[in-house]
């Protein structure tokens, strides 16, 4: 079962009571970032850098520097994201004045996702270039990602309870974001006079809040996962 496969959990714990919607118990997870994770995010953070800082960072990364020169090298990366940080401001008030999503991320959104998974951005490069005492194993896995060098795996198995989920294939998904949205209309037009309700165009709204599903069909927190499972890709989406 894809879900099983998604959650790294046996099938036995997945229940399907009622509908499209699978109910999860008592389940065994692992906590933290995956290798694959940690790669993604090595990869985010270099697409937002200058080559010179991706050198200065490898550099100090390879190298045995003092605290005095790490914290020097921290402030000069930090330094050149400024001009970014500001740019990614006005990126978010833009994306907060519409009501879609781009399709293609700039550099300006995967800075913006980086703050929200991280905080701040510079905490990256603090787990990059300084070991941190809380967390060496993160820093580790995160410098191992960085020089391309395999990660392994240090979650630890960990049991959580409950969960709702939805399993969709790709058409599926679009057909239940249009039924949603479609509701969503009729919700919030259902007490229009019926003189105005001709100047709603309820196929207008569908078409230009489209292009989101995770946050149009997940009602825990708007992600949206996919897995591989038996040569079809299906789309997940917890809600609560």
């Amino acid at each position: 079962m894809a879900l099983a496969k998604f959650l790294e959990i046996k099938p036995a714990l997945i229940e399907n009571n009622y509908s499209e919607y699978f109910t999860i118990n008592e389940r065994i997870v692992k906590r933290g970032k995956s290798p694959k994770q940690f790669i993604k995010l090595a990869n985010d953070f270099r697409s937002i850098l200058d080559t010179g800082m991706q050198g200065l960072i490898t550099a100090t990364v390879i190298s045995n520097r003092t605290k005095e020169e790490i914290d020097e090298v921290y402030e000069e990366v930090k330094e050149s994201l400024e001009a970014l940080a500001v740019s990614s401001k006005i990126r978010a008030l833009k994306l907060n004045s519409i009501i879609y999503k781009p399709i293609k991320e700039t550099v300006e959104d995967i800075y913006l996702r980086l703050k929200q998974e991280n905080n701040y951005v510079e905490n990256i490069v603090h787990h990059l270039i300084a070991l941190s005492p809380n967390n060496p194993e993160y820093s580790d896995s995160l410098r191992r990602a960085w020089l391309g060098m395999p990660v392994s795996d240090t979650r630890k198995d960990e049991t959580t309870n409950d969960g709702e989920y939805l399993v969709l294939t790709d058409s599926e998904a679009d057909d239940w974001e249009e039924e949603g949205l479609r509701s969503l209309f009729q919700d919030m037009t259902g007490d229009v006079e019926g003189f105005l309700s001709q100047y709603l165009n309820e196929d207008k709204f569908v078409e230009d809040s489209s292009g989101n599903r995770g946050e149009n069909i997940n009602g825990y927190d708007g992600g949206e996962e996919e897995v591989e499972f038996e040569g079809t890709t299906y789309y997940i989406y917890r809600n609560n």
